[in-house]
């Protein structure tokens, strides 16, 4: 399955139960404001380009040496990214409390 949000391309590489993988392709410039999601836990793990990335206020730049980085993203954790590289590209290991559907659906402005 493929979802879109915004300008990013997000593809489910896996569903079993209430477990789900979805890697996300973001462009340069894309900005993912800040938001919170409420029916899944997520870990993210920086694959390739250049983002910054913030979860609860605190803020980090990942490139290259920050390749296969993971962080874990609470449900309810206040958290967005912006691609400050050519791209962003990330996984988003999921373990949802519903039925999964995507982050991109289950995205709740902060």
């Amino acid at each position: 399955m493929i979802t879109r949000f915004q300008r990013c391309l997000g593809i489910r590489l896996f569903r079993l139960w209430r477990w789900q993988a979805e890697l996300w392709i973001c462009p340069r410039g894309e900005v993912i404001p800040p938001h919170t999601h409420r029916y899944f836990h997520g870990r993210l793990v920086f694959v390739a380009g250049r983002m910054e990335w913030t979860l609860e206020g605190r803020t980090r730049e990942v490139g290259w040496r920050d390749v296969l980085r993971s962080w874990p993203v609470p449900a309810g954790s206040n958290h967005g990214a912006v691609v400050t590289g050519s791209f962003g590209i990330f996984l988003n290991f999921e373990r949802w409390k519903v039925r999964p559907t995507s982050a991109a659906t289950d995205f709740e402005p902060a």
